[in-house]
C-alpha cells in the first residue's frame, strides 16, 4: 500500500507540475505576443514618423523654391522699376530741357515785342509835338523780367 500511495503522490506532483509548466508555457506565449505586438506597434509608428518627416522635407522644400521665386520675382520687378525709374529722369530732362527752350524763346519774342514797340513808339515820338511822352519811356528789355538772369540767358 505504501508504495501505491507513494506512485499516486508522484502522480499528482507530476501532474501538478505539468500544470505550472503548461501555465509557464502559456504565459511565456502570452509574453511573447505581447512582444510581437509591441514590436509591430513600434514599426508601424516608426513608418509613420518617417513617412511624416517626408512630407514636412518636400514641404519645406517647396516652401524654399517658392522663396527663390519670390526673391527672384521681386528682383526682377525692383529692375524693371529701377528701368522705369531711370526713363523716367531722363523723360524728366529732355521735358526741363524743352521747356527751357521754349522759355528762352517767350522771352526772346517779348524781347523783341518790347524792343519793336519803343521802335514804334520813337518813330511816333518824332512824329507828335514834344508834350506827349511815351508810356514805355525809359524801360528797358532787361526790366520786362523778374531776374536779370533769364534775361541774360536767353539773349547769349
Amino acid at each position: 500500500g505504501d508504495m501505491e500511495q507513494i506512485v499516486e503522490l508522484l502522480r499528482q506532483r507530476v501532474e501538478e507540475l505539468d500544470r505550472v509548466l503548461m501555465r509557464e508555457a502559456m504565459c511565456e506565449q502570452v509574453r511573447r505576443e505581447d512582444r510581437d505586438a509591441l514590436h509591430v506597434v513600434k514599426q508601424t509608428e516608426l513608418k509613420d514618423m518617417k513617412k511624416q518627416y517626408r512630407q514636412l522635407m518636400r514641404e519645406a522644400e517647396t516652401e524654399r523654391q517658392d522663396t527663390r521665386a519670390a526673391k527672384a520675382s521681386l528682383i526682377d520687378q525692383h529692375s524693371a522699376l529701377k528701368l522705369k525709374y531711370q526713363g523716367l529722369l531722363d523723360r524728366t530732362e529732355e521735358l526741363r530741357a524743352q521747356y527751357d527752350a521754349q522759355s528762352c524763346k517767350y522771352d526772346a519774342l517779348v524781347v523783341k515785342s518790347v524792343s519793336l514797340m519803343q521802335n514804334l513808339e520813337a518813330k511816333l515820338q518824332a512824329q507828335l509835338p514834344v508834350t506827349m511822352t511815351a508810356h514805355t519811356d525809359g524801360v528797358t528789355p532787361a526790366q520786362i523780367f523778374s531776374d536779370s538772369h533769364s534775361y541774360q540767358r536767353c539773349v547769349a
